[in-house]
């Protein structure tokens, strides 16, 4: 016995072992393919160390035609195990995808369905059990707009007769669904055409997505911005209510105070009445000595001081009886720059009085203006009267004249470095009656009546103040045409 005949008595024994461990453990191997494949194999394996065995012992001849049988028939066996192998992967894979599309589709938080050319469902998902409360079974064979309201069921008929004559892919189309319970359930669908091998049209397949709650609340917030937009309304309503209320109690007291002006027009009357002919007399002596005196004598001067004052108190009457029956000037072309002058020299002994320094800055070439004189230099007066109050304690005051860039305006401005006005007085500053001044100081008739003779020159009358920092007060009026 050689060393290749032992192999094959040990490999025929080690075969037959295998046969047993195999039979023993047959119901527990899966997969039939799996136990067909052993099965081939072993006896394949059993039949080739037998004859090994056999050979060796000399008994050859009795095998030799099945062995030439076997020779052909194991191709053939062969061939048969590897296409019953081919068509277990196969049906193992399909099941595979089946379930796995089964899987999918089952967990899916959307409604899978498929239609046939009729409208009428040949599948729908389980999910349609938590959407619309139906189970598949129960909508299986009947028509998509079954559980449609009336309106909703018309309008998607007209959207589907449209797509039937061309059928499309369709995305993002809401449908408003009855639920089994009866609620309205909003579900936006995407579909694809279904088209069989021939190219022909065979219904559609896609899924649908409740969208109801993003539609409330998109309605809430449309409600919301609505509610929003109309509390903005009421808001500005009441605003322009409280506006129009205010403007209404400003109409109020300036009504008021017009009936005070009247009664200080009336009073302003009949002091002028009173003091105009006492006055009258006074000029009239004080003209008669001037003429007595010579023209160059220091007499003669202060007798002309005199009479200019007593002048300028006539104008202070006329201004007031003026103010109070608004009644118009004497306009005549005046230079801005003599009214100035000729009103300082007033207020000389008051200016020296209260350590006020005035710096004059005028413009040689000043446009003229048509303007009443005396009221002009009320206007200055008060000006100059204001800024010495906002400097009690003394300080500058600078006063410029100028034409305005398009040589259309002649520009007086008035700069004091004083106490400055609180910016929420600004706007009532040239208000009759409105003064920050102490009791016994002033009534607030002065700023007013200068914006009143302004205005009535066809100029305008402008402050800039800051606390603390002085104020500017600029009068502009148009040039004499």
């Amino acid at each position: 016995m050689n060393l290749v005949t032992l192999f094959d008595a040990i490999s025929l024994f080690a075969i037959f072992l295998a046969v047993i461990i195999v039979w023993k453990h047959w119901k527990s191997i899966p997969w039939g393919i799996t136990k067909l494949f052993l099965a081939a194999l072993l006896g394949i394996k059993l039949y080739h160390d037998f004859s090994n065995v056999l050979e060796w012992s000399g008994i050859t001849s009795a095998l030799d035609v099945v062995e030439d049988y076997i020779e052909i028939l194991v191709p053939l066996i062969w061939g048969a195990i590897f296409y019953v192998f081919l068509q277990e992967i196969a049906k193992r894979d399909l099941y595979n995808s089946r379930e796995q599309f089964r899987s999918l589709v089952e967990s899916s938080l959307d409604w899978i369905w498929e239609v046939d050319r009729e409208d009428n469902f040949v599948y729908a998902s389980p999910r349609i059990k938590s959407l619309l409360g139906y189970e598949p079974e129960e909508v299986l064979g009947k028509s998509i707009f079954e559980h449609m309201p009336p309106d909703e069921k018309k309008r998607v008929m007209e959207i589907n007769k449209a797509n039937r004559v061309n059928p499309q892919s369709f995305r993002s189309i809401e449908v408003v669904y009855l639920h089994k319970e009866g609620k309205t359930v909003i579900l936006e669908a995407n579909g694809d055409p279904i088209i069989d091998q021939d190219g022909k049209w065979m219904g559609f397949r896609g899924i649908s997505r409740d969208i109801t709650e993003r539609k409330r609340e998109e309605e809430r917030k449309k409600l919301l911005a609505v509610a929003l937009a109309s509390a903005e309304v009421e808001k500005k309503k009441s605003e322009e209510l409280a506006q129009a209320y205010e403007a209404l109690k400003r109409t109020q007291a300036q009504l008021v105070k017009s009936e005070k002006l009247s009664g200080i027009g009336q009073l302003a009357a009949g002091v002028a009445h009173e003091l105009n002919s006492p006055l009258s007399g006074l000029l009239s002596l004080l003209k008669i000595y001037r003429k007595k005196t010579k023209e160059d004598s220091k007499q003669n001067q202060e007798l002309l001081v005199m009479i200019q004052a007593a002048e300028y108190m006539s104008n202070i009457i006329k201004g007031l009886t003026s103010f109070a029956r608004d009644s118009r000037g004497e306009f005549t072309e005046l230079s801005l720059n003599v009214v100035l002058e000729s009103t300082l020299i007033f207020t000389y002994h008051q200016l020296v009085q209260k350590k006020i320094e005035v710096i004059r800055d005028y413009a040689a070439d000043l446009l003229t203006v048509n303007g009443d004189r005396s009221q002009l230099q009320q206007v200055v007066l008060n000006m100059i009267t204001n800024a010495c109050d906002a400097m009690p304690e003394g300080g500058k005051l600078v006063i410029t004249t100028k034409n305005s860039e398009d040589e259309n305006e002649s520009i007086i401005e008035f700069i004091d470095n004083g106490m400055g006005i609180e910016r929420e007085n600004l706007p009532k500053i040239f208000d009759p009656f409105f003064t920050t001044k102490g009791p016994g100081k002033g009534v607030g008739l002065g700023l007013s009546i200068s914006h009143g003779i302004i205005k009535e020159h066809n100029g305008e009358i402008l402050v800039e103040s800051q606390p603390g920092q002085g104020a500017k007060f600029t009068v502009i009026l148009p040039k004499k045409e």
